[in-house]
């Protein structure tokens, strides 16, 4: 009899309560494909530097799916809340009619039971057909092909999603067992006729407490803006503390200051059943507001993550070309006297530089002390505090015009000409490029390097790399004047090639030579590192991977609990105001005008916390923005514009379906009271 009525009861809960199953189904079949990844790499024609890099991707996104659970966790038991308050009056009557509580708890864990199993039936199934695709893109993310496309079951990930979701339905059964244990019989009667009280009851207040919410937010805005994130310091915790509390305070006091803003116009206060909307979003938000806050923040996350992560993917082969313009280089740091240089390392390695160069050039990269003052504190308007004191402490690259020029001449770009007692810029920071360029503009910049006064000459900034990196290796660096021997410090060694013949064959044959080159470096006691195009491409399609894969996962599941905590309030609430939609019918009034007053009422809560987000996200976005371009680029075009496209397909299905299923659970209890 217990197995039959609790069927009953979650064929029942499916039609209410659809969106909730959807989601830990969507949740199953996202947890699965993302934590099958090791599983298809089985597939990938990879290097072995690529396969270091997915394997750390993959213990990425095994911490990050414990991260994931928990917030699945917190959803499901959300969700479960919700469903026992909607059916309060139905355990009420089966307490009436004698069952002891315990029974009801066995229910509701058969309930459990049967809803889990068929979710994560269901989201496996999806799931492993879905995640024989993830070989295509990640070989995709990774410029590799797949060798051996066939069928593939993770087992792992299979294990691992059956054991996460098994403690999650286990802990939710627990929490219905004491919600049961705890509950009195008029509690459970009288649960649909309870009113939430007012956390704010004067508008006043309100309307006080949204002006200071207003400013709290304008104020982190300013700050984060002025001062980036370049340091996590007091700086940053203190903006992120200002905005949290100016979220949550613009959300306690938002119903109350719309209640008073509407009032002022009486044509729309008064317009159909604008006083019964209002004074439902007034009766809710004013006691859900911590959820609407933390809902904001979860979409401002998904919208940037999103975004940063589609937009770092566009343009991660103009990265590559940027960093890495020569086939090799190898870079001394701080070299000693003992140091001969790497033409000579190579040579006495037994290495014809001939045989595999067809061009080369050996060069110093000094360091110039004592330029803050002189070249960049005249623009401390536009430099955020952080990369003032940075550059304070710090001093900026410089090289030689002979040694620039000649490797201008091996990217194949044309030469700098300096006057006399002039000096030239160059950067590949986008940051820094906007003050070197106001720095050439206004063209009064002066500087003193050993003893010699220099003014900036009036030339286009330039953008070469003097060595490959994985990332933008230089954020502002001096051109000098041949002449200039003084005042300068070495900071780094560096032999810059291009192969000869193929690229890829050429290099696998110094990789076989590296022991000889590295015991000849240790004689002289040198230490040094290499780096070849080929690696870079291989590393920055790796990181470019390792931020997709991350930022998708992440923002999906965020959109994901976002929508679906949304609904469910809404589905509740909803259930819980029918008598109320029952008492408009009674006064007279139509169908239509209930569905279009739901509809407004669903809009409104779900537009609220996304238009704030969004403004968050903006304001994040931009400072982002700032700090990738440290390391990299960023199309923030085209990230927004997927970010939008997810948006409008979660986002939008999850409010679509909500308003479906609150319209029919006020057209089903009609029904009921007709019959």
């Amino acid at each position: 009899m217990f197995c039959k009525l609790a069927v009953q009861n979650v064929r029942k809960s499916l039609r209410d309560y659809l969106i909730y199953f959807l989601t830990l189904l969507f949740g199953v079949c996202i947890f699965y494909i993302f934590n099958s990844l090791d599983s298809q790499q089985v597939m990938l024609d990879m290097s072995s530097l690529q396969n270091s890099i997915i394997t750390v991707l993959i213990d990425m996104l095994g911490v990050l799916s414990v991260f994931v659970s928990l917030i699945l966790a917190c959803l499901i038991l959300y969700a479960n809340k919700f469903m026992i308050k909607r059916r309060k009056k139905e355990l009420g009557i089966y307490m009436t009619l004698g069952m002891p509580k315990g029974k009801i708890s066995a229910i509701l864990l058969l309930e459990t039971l049967i809803i889990g199993f068929i979710a994560l039936f269901a989201g496996l199934i999806l799931g492993i057909f879905l995640s024989q695709g993830l070989s295509v893109i990640t070989a995709q993310l990774f410029d590799v092909r797949v060798r051996d496309f066939h069928f593939i079951l993770s087992t792992a990930a299979l294990l691992k999603t059956l054991v996460y979701f098994g403690i999650i339905f286990l802990v939710v059964m627990i929490f219905n067992s004491l919600t049961i244990s705890r509950c009195k019989l008029i509690d459970l009667f009288y649960a649909e006729k309870k009113n939430e009280s007012l956390k704010i009851k004067k508008i006043w207040v309100s309307v006080a407490l949204f002006l200071v919410a207003v400013a709290l937010l304008v104020a982190a805005y300013c700050m984060i803006l002025h001062n980036g994130i370049y340091v996590f310091d007091y700086r940053f915790f203190l903006t992120l503390a200002l905005g949290t509390v100016g979220t949550l305070l613009f959300f306690m006091s938002l119903s109350g200051f719309l209640l008073r803003v509407v009032k002022l116009n009486k044509r729309i206060y008064y317009k159909g059943l604008n006083i019964f909307v209002l004074r439902q979003i007034n009766s809710k938000i004013n006691t859900t507001y911590v959820s609407m806050s933390v809902i904001c923040i979860m979409l401002m996350l998904t919208i940037s993550i999103l975004a940063t992560s589609a937009g770092f993917n566009t343009t991660a082969k103009e990265v590559i070309d940027k960093n890495a313009p020569y086939d090799v280089t190898y870079v001394t740091q701080r070299p000693t006297d003992s140091d001969p240089g790497m033409p000579q390392i190579l040579k006495d390695a037994g290495i014809d530089s001939q045989t595999y160069f067809r061009d080369m050039h050996s060069f110093s990269l000094y360091e110039c002390d004592a330029l803050y003052e002189s070249l960049l504190r005249p623009y401390d308007d536009i430099l955020p505090d952080t990369m003032a004191d940075w550059y304070l402490e710090n001093p900026l690259w410089a090289i030689r015009l002979s040694d620039y020029n000649r490797l201008l001449k091996m990217q194949g770009k044309d030469i700098m000409v300096l006057g006399d007692g002039e000096f030239g810029l160059a950067s590949n920071i986008n940051s820094m490029m906007g003050i070197a360029n106001r720095i050439l503009k206004e063209g009064s910049a002066t500087i003193t390097i050993g003893g010699v006064p220099l003014t900036v000459a009036d030339i286009p900034l330039q953008t070469a790399q003097p060595f490959n990196a994985s990332n933008p290796a230089i954020d502002l660096m001096l051109i000098l004047p041949d002449h200039i021997d003084s005042g300068l410090t070495a900071g780094n060694h560096i032999f810059a090639a291009l192969f000869n013949g193929d690229p890829e064959t050429t290099e696998n044959q110094l990789m076989a030579l590296q022991p000889k080159i590295d015991a000849i470096a240790q004689q002289y006691g040198v230490t040094y590192y290499s780096m070849s195009a080929i690696e870079v491409y291989e590393i920055s399609f790796g990181m470019k991977s390792a931020v997709v894969f991350v930022g998708i996962y992440l923002g999906i599941i965020f959109l994901i609990a976002s929508a679906a905590v949304l609904a469910l309030q809404q589905l509740s609430e909803t259930s819980d105001n029918v008598s109320r939609y029952r008492l408009l019918r009674k006064l007279g009034v139509e169908q239509g005008m209930m569905s279009r007053s739901l509809l407004i009422q669903i809009a409104i809560y779900f537009l609220l916390p996304l238009l704030l987000a969004i403004t968050h996200a903006a304001v994040a976005l931009t400072v982002m923005q700032q700090a990738i371009e440290v390391v990299a680029y960023m199309n923030a075009s085209t990230g927004i514009f997927l970010t939008a496209l997810f948006l409008i397909v979660i986002y939008g299905g999850y409010f679509c379906a909500t308003y479906l299923s609150c319209r029919s659970i006020i057209r089903n209890r009609r029904n009921e009271q007709e019959t």
